[in-house]
């Protein structure tokens, strides 16, 4: 724990952070009172891997209630033990406040105080609002003694009144009621009423119903029922009280006395019930003339009886019973039902279901175990398996630690069996029920009046169950014509009450006043209102383990006739435990999965150290050393770092400690190296036990243990300083029988160079496809994080199969490879996918692009032959795009474009041509015929188009050469194509401007062309190559020798759409020349001045073709000769790397990057902010895609959540432009869709992992992802405070003048950092009291504390700020008063030059400043500003707050 005791405020959030390391592995949580806690609303627990045994568990708390106050624990346990530490939270309390009290008790003030329930509301949220302030305010919350008593008397009485209320709703009307109704409604009072009657006898609202509630018992007798009575409570009505009864109405009575005495009921009018009897307790309704009122002309009669078709079932006393047998099987799991049914002779079904559960199991009964338990590291184990005969089974072992982190990925029995759970099926019934119970009760609407106040819904209930439910049970659908619904229907007759000002309610009395009932919105249906270590191992060598990988076995395996195999393996040197298991599937019984399993890989005594990603050269490095000991016993080891050359050590080459370590203990050893090699350096660490020296005094040393020893080595990656730059030099080069010589210069600039940090590498390979086919994974030095990049990984697969295809090249492993890239890619391009079947660069909802949704169609539809590609959604794409074709054929710009030229140049103008030639293509390639109308419309419309660029004729070039060789206006492009190029030194290619060199070109020591001209030149090289051309071999050759001197040393070019056409174009002149019979040898001879000549010879043929041939050049800079003879052609390349310490300016991007103390964690030493703000300043004021990289300072990691942060919806204010992070190693990738001529800035949180004294500057690049050119790096470094003074944290000036410190426990002893120029003048009892105003940079205009600022302030000035010289500031007007007073005058301000508020100082700004008193003192031109005043930056949302608040009169 960095904190034993930690203080906040109630009602904020807080962090509590512990650190563990622990081997193995282990398990950890946080305590509160004895409980563990999990994760929730408000608590937020998440694990941070800090290295491979050292993790740290974080809790977030939010909105802190007193109760969250207290001890926290941080329990670890692993099978080796326990261990636990505690943290105490405690309560800050905030100055007193009056003013924020006030506002908190504002809505006291403004309710009705006859509202009981919305007073006592409004009180609790008082009373929460002010539990800050209780403390420190103490002695003004006097007044407040009075509001409590109240709120005690009347909130916290077990008298409800809301309830109480709610009885006496339905006594609001009772004009129109018949007697039996009223008396009805009074039982249902004096019931509702009877569980408050002796907590509220003595208020005034039982009182003032008393007389009511007597006079029950006199007009309504209990116990005095006449057989009419009787027969209306047997037959009441089951719906509404106002409905008719119509003649043949039939209804069962209970008993055939009860039928009797209905019918022979009459009242003295002789309006009687008339009844038919019939057998089997059934009678017929015939004549009815009670009528009860009218309306409209309507009779409305008052139904005393209803249909109850349940009384009538006549219960067997038989039941036949008989016995299934019903065979188990696997597939039957983990539930199934069973439905059986039969049917009677009147032809109704009577059905019943069962259901059962069934034993999660496989057919195919897969097993996987380990021969030991535990096991050394890196000694052989045995894995057995064992599958039904034939299974292709999966094995996966992985590190149980990274399989924790990584969550619920591992598939297990129970993972399968839970997808086949009870499907999320829902059908809904209503309207099959409805029409059945409508049709059994003779449902009449003409029987319900409708007006404009009064709706009436209808539903249907019932209390019995016919066979029609066994079958829904199931799922199924019938059809019949046998009776399978016979179950009777309630109707429930649904009334909305609309209330308004003058609606009828009860008066009642409390003291004096009147008070009303609470108007309630309710429905009038029943339902509503119901509702040790070996001798032998002495001696013996230390074993350096190496090995550290996360999955330790994945693998297919093939099971043999008997069912079962044994797979030898060697353990990984991690001191871990593996977890893993086994997928088997077999054609005859499916798929089997074991459950998992483990292994664990332990000794006793072991040593572990910690290494950042990567550090750069010259850097000190901190090796921190970790001894453990499992052991009974202690033990004396002796530590060493062996010395190396790629290092050096500080303190001492051949230093060696001695520690004592005891069982349980963990020893740390800290050594310091400084790297000097470049690349990846090894470095290791020993460690033996030795016999007792001493060194652990008193304790018992283990006499085995002795000569007890391991090694540890790991890689640590060494960059060079300063900043990396590369350049490639390409021939392709085909001797034709003779020998060809040609000499590639490759110098190093003469100033900035970073010593030691040139290095290159020759690549000789036979096949100008075989750079990117040497490297599909990754072709570009670029991140992958967008759709259109993850289609640019994508399509070179396709390029490489229909080569090697052609050419009969193509080998299993390449074609396994390829296709493999090419399933990831497309499942994971689904992500970017659109509803309505389009795609984006970063997914999401809405429309799509219409460049990248083409560019997909044409990706998915020519992998069709190699991969599986879904028709269906194919082709809902391409009818999107075809939707969005104009009258005229063209294509409009829709979405995401990525280059200027298909978006109209640097100009605002669109540039329909280019992108529907785009198109065109894009539908051709993808398999849609050229007679489709959508092609045909697509081609006129580039009929008639000018073509402004020579991008756009490039691409119009070669949709019609797709669409017609023969197309007359193909010829007349071609021709102005080759107009256009610029052919040089045998060479020939196209510039997108037409000026043939310029300076640019010449500064740099290789000019690698700008992806708009590699795209234009692949163009032309497409249209010339493509279908039966004369002569194309030796026309497009010239074009093919300029694009392979372009290319990067992983086989691609500078961006995503320039390597796609390219590589496109080089294949399909590959395919057109490959002849075979290749036999080539190429001398290459490295000339330095420094060194003598060094020849290295290489040899090309037929079988090695395709192989990638590399040497390291020994010395640069240097002048490399190739002499190349024989039959073929072959492809040289010299790739140099170098690094500068200038940081490289660029007239396109203006980026400024800063360095803070961590916003959230001020007092943290080892977190920091990274400010950075950029924006673009180059052509055309808007750029293509943009990433931000940020190197991370060597030890220092990013902060997840604050990148998290960046992540926000378009429609949210703080919304800049970032749509994607990646982490990149010791990178950060931040995407944004565009940048343009306005700064954005954007905070990034860093944490040092690993303390180094004195890290080396990082860099934050900006570039355009399309035009590489336009890139701009800022170096930023970070200074390690950790462990030297300045770790102490900041107390602000305000802090500090009104001494927030002082009210901390008196235990507590707190360093702090004095603000500057008030050291020595006392902490706790400063000389000045001149106290600091509270700033806000923006403000939530809706909260309950700006209405008190505004409200409680006398003056609200709004003043410009930043101005030079003795009059600082500028007052324009006090904005408090309702008219606005002016007052256009500069004064001088009486301020503390030490307070922090940024707004009162630097640029020029304007603030409004909101005091308690009139500061502004016009005769000495001063404008006091303090504790008592608050600072706003102005906004016009904030003005137009202030304005309706002051100018509108709310303030009162």
């Amino acid at each position: 724990m960095l904190n034993k005791r930690i203080g906040q405020y109630a009602g904020k959030e807080v962090i509590l952070e512990c650190s563990i390391t622990a081997i193995p592995n282990n398990y950890a949580s946080w305590l509160f009172k004895g409980e563990a806690i999990l994760t929730s609303d408000r608590h937020t627990i998440n694990i941070y891997e800090d290295d491979k045994y050292s993790v740290r568990l974080s809790m977030r708390i939010k909105s802190l209630k007193t109760e969250d106050f207290g001890k926290y624990t941080c329990v670890a346990e692993n099978h080796l033990g326990k261990a636990e530490e505690s943290i105490s939270l405690y309560e800050l309390h905030r100055p007193c406040d009056m003013m924020a009290v006030q506002t908190c008790m504002m809505p006291v003030a403004r309710i009705n105080p006859g509202n009981v329930k919305v007073m006592c509301q409004v009180y609790e949220t008082m009373e929460e609002c002010i539990k800050p302030y209780r403390t420190s305010c103490k002695g003004q919350l006097i007044s407040l003694a009075s509001l409590e008593d109240m709120y005690n008397s009347m909130c916290k009485s077990k008298c409800d009144m809301v309830e109480l209320s709610k009885c006496m709703e339905p006594m609001i009307k009772l004009d129109g009621n018949s007697m039996l109704q009223i008396c009805k409604k009074f039982a249902e009072l004096k019931t509702c009423i009877g569980s408050y009657w002796n907590d509220c006898k003595e208020s005034t609202e039982i009182q003032s119903v008393s007389m009511m509630l007597d006079s029950y018992d006199t007009l309504c007798p209990e116990n005095k029922e006449s057989e009419e009575e009787i027969c209306t409570k047997l037959y009441r009505p089951n719906f509404n009280t106002s409905a008719s009864v119509l003649p043949g109405d039939r209804m069962t009575a209970s008993s055939t006395r009860h039928v009797d005495g209905c019918a022979l009921a009459c009242n003295e009018d002789d309006n009687c019930l008339g009844f038919n009897y019939h057998d089997r307790g059934t009678c017929e309704l015939f004549y009815q003339n009670y009528l009860t009122t009218e309306k409209d002309g309507v009779d409305f009669y008052e139904r005393q009886c209803y249909t109850d078709d349940s009384k009538d079932i006549i219960k067997s006393t038989h039941v036949a019973k008989m016995k299934i047998s019903i065979p188990i099987t696997a597939n039957m799991g983990p539930k199934s039902e069973l439905l059986i049914y039969y049917v009677r002779e009147d032809d109704e079904t009577v059905a019943a279901t069962l259901e059962f559960s069934v034993e999660n199991c496989f057919d195919n009964k897969v097993e996987m175990k380990f021969d030991q338990d535990t096991v050394y590291p890196g000694n052989e184990v045995n894995v057995n398996l064992k599958a039904a005969p034939g299974s292709l089974c999966s094995v996966g072992v992985v590190d149980k630690s990274i399989n924790l982190l990584a969550g619920n990925h591992q598939i297990t029995p129970d993972q399968i069996f839970g997808r086949f759970k009870e499907p999320n099926v829902y059908t809904s019934y209503w309207q099959d029920d409805k029409k059945y119970c409508d049709e059994k009760t003779h449902y009449d609407e003409n029987l319900y009046q409708v007006d404009m106040f009064n709706y009436n819904d209808r539903s249907y209930e019932s209390d019995s169950v016919d066979a029609i439910q066994a079958f829904r049970k199931m799922n199924l659908v019938v059809f019949t014509d046998l009776t399978l619904q016979t179950r009777s229907c309630k109707l429930q007759i649904h009334r909305p009450v609309y209330f308004y000002n003058r609606v009828r309610r009860p008066m009642m009395r409390k003291g004096n006043k009147k008070v009303t009932t609470t108007e309630i919105m309710y429905k009038t249906t029943q339902s509503s209102l119901e509702s040790g270590p070996d001798d032998s191992s002495e001696g013996k060598t230390t074993e350096v383990r190496s090995q550290f990988p996360e999955t330790w076995l994945w693998e297919l395996h093939l099971v043999g006739d008997d069912g079962e195999m044994n797979v030898k393996s060697t353990i990984p040197h991690t001191i871990t435990e593996w977890v893993g298991n086994s997928l088997c599937t077999n054609l005859d019984v499916g798929v089997g999965v074991s459950s998992v399993t483990g292994i664990t890989a332990f000794q006793p005594f072991f040593l572990s150290f910690t290494l950042p990603y990567s550090a750069i050269r010259g850097e000190i490095v901190p090796i921190l050393v970790s001894i453990f000991n499992y052991m009974s016993e202690c033990l004396v080891m002796q530590v060493a770092l062996p010395t190396s050359k790629e290092f050096e050590k500080e303190g001492g080459a051949n230093r060696v400690y001695t520690r004592c370590v005891c069982p349980g203990e963990t020893r740390t050893i800290k050594y310091h190296v400084i790297p000097y090699t470049l690349g990846k350096i090894k470095i290791l660490a020993t460690a033996e036990s030795i016999p007792d020296d001493g060194t652990c005094g008193n304790n018992s040393v283990s006499v085995d243990g002795t000569g007890a020893n391991d090694a540890v080595q790991r890689e640590l990656l060494i960059e060079a300083e300063g900043i990396e730059k590369e350049y490639t030099a390409t021939s392709y080069i085909c001797p034709e029988g003779a020998e060809v010589t040609e000499s590639m210069l490759l110098p190093l600039p003469s100033t900035d160079l970073v010593e030691d940090s040139a290095r290159g590498y020759i690549n000789i390979i036979g096949d100008i496809m075989g750079p990117a086919l040497s490297n599909l994974k990754d072709l570009l030095q670029m991140p992958y994080g967008c759709g259109e990049q993850n289609m640019a990984s994508f399509s070179p697969n396709i390029f490489a199969l229909q080569y090697l295809g052609n050419t009969n090249q193509l080998l299993p492993k390449i074609e396994d490879e390829a296709k493999g890239y090419m399933r990831i890619g497309y499942q994971r391009q689904l992500k970017y996918r659109h509803d309505d079947g389009s795609y984006s660069a970063f997914g999401g909802t809405g429309s799509g692009s219409i460049w990248l949704t083409s560019f997909v169609v044409k990706c998915l539809g020519q992998s069709r032959p190699y991969i599986s590609i879904d028709a269906d959604d194919l082709n809902k794409s391409i009818t999107w795009f075809r939707r969005q074709q104009l009258e005229n054929g063209c294509f409009p710009k829709i979405g995401y474009t990525h280059s200027y030229y298909l978006k109209g140049g640097f100009s605002d103008r669109s540039n329909e041509a280019s992108l529907t030639a785009f198109v065109l293509i894009a539908m051709l390639e993808a398999g849609i015929p050229s007679s489709d109308p959508s092609v045909i419309k697509a081609v006129r419309c580039l009929d008639v188009q000018d073509i402004p660029d020579t991008y756009t004729m490039a691409i119009m070039a070669y949709a019609y050469t797709l669409y017609d060789l023969r197309h007359l206006r193909r010829q007349q492009v071609i021709k102005m194509l080759d107009e256009r190029a610029t052919v040089k030194d045998g060479m020939k290619y196209w510039s997108r401007t037409e000026k043939k060199e310029d300076a640019k070109k010449k500064q740099k020591w290789y000019y690698t062309a700008v992806s708009a001209e590699v795209e234009m030149t692949a163009y032309a090289l497409l249209a010339h190559v493509t279908g039966e051309q004369q002569n194309a071999a030796t026309n497009a050759r010239p074009m093919v020798m300029w694009l392979t001197k372009q290319r990067n040393p992983r086989g691609g070019f500078s961006s995503t759409q320039d390597t796609i056409v390219a590589l496109q174009a080089l294949a399909r002149y590959a395919t057109l020349v490959y002849q075979g019979g290749v036999n080539v040898s190429i001398e290459m001879m490295e000339k330095n001045k420094k060194n003598p000549d060094r020849t290295t010879t290489f040899n090309i043929d037929d079988d090695n073709t395709l192989v990638l041939q590399s040497e390291r050049i020994s010395l640069l800079p240097s002048t490399l000769d190739a002499k190349v003879s024989g039959v073929g052609c072959a492809m040289v390349q010299a790739n140099v790397k170098y690094n500068v310490y200038e940081t490289p300016t660029s007239p396109t991007f203006d980026m400024k990057v800063s360095v803070y103390r961590a916003k959230d964690h001020a007092n943290q030493c080892s977190r920091r902010t990274l400010s950075i703000c950029v924006k673009f300043t180059g052509p055309g004021g808007v750029s293509n895609m943009a990433i931000v990289d940020v190197k991370m300072v060597t030890g220092w990691v990013p902060v997840k959540d604050s990148l998290k942060k960046l992540m926000v919806e378009k429609s949210d204010p703080t919304y800049i432009g970032v749509e994607k992070y990646e982490i990149d190693g010791s990178y950060v990738h931040i995407y944004f869709d565009q940048l343009d001529s306005t700064r954005k800035c954007f905070l990034v949180d860093v944490e040092q992992n690993i303390e180094l004294s004195a890290p080396k500057p990082a860099q934050v690049k900006v570039y355009d992802y399309y035009e590489t050119d336009f890139t701009l790096i800022v170096n930023y470094k970070i200074k390690t405070t950790c462990g030297t003074k300045e770790e102490l944290p900041y107390i602000s000036a305000e802090q500090y003048y009104n001494g927030i410190l002082v009210d901390l426990p008196v235990d507590e002893i707190v360093q702090v950092r004095v603000p500057p120029r008030l050291e020595g003048s006392g902490l706790f009892r400063p000389v000045s009291r001149q106290t600091c105003p509270m700033c806000y940079k923006s403000m939530d205009t809706t909260s309950k504390i700006f209405k008190s600022m505004v409200c409680g302030s006398k003056k609200i000035y709004k003043v410009q700020t930043g101005r030079r010289g003795k009059y600082s500031l500028k007052v324009y007007a006090n904005v408090r008063t309702k008219k606005k007073e002016v007052v256009k005058q500069f004064v001088k301000k009486d301020y503390n030059s030490d307070c922090t508020c940024d707004l009162m100082r630097g640029q020029k700004g304007k603030v409004l400043v909101f005091s308690e008193r009139d500061t502004l003192d016009t005769k000495t031109r001063t404008l006091t500003i303090n504790g008592s005043s608050k600072i706003v930056k102005v906004s016009k949302a904030l003005e137009k707050a202030v304005w309706r608040l002051v100018r509108k009169k709310r303030c009162r």
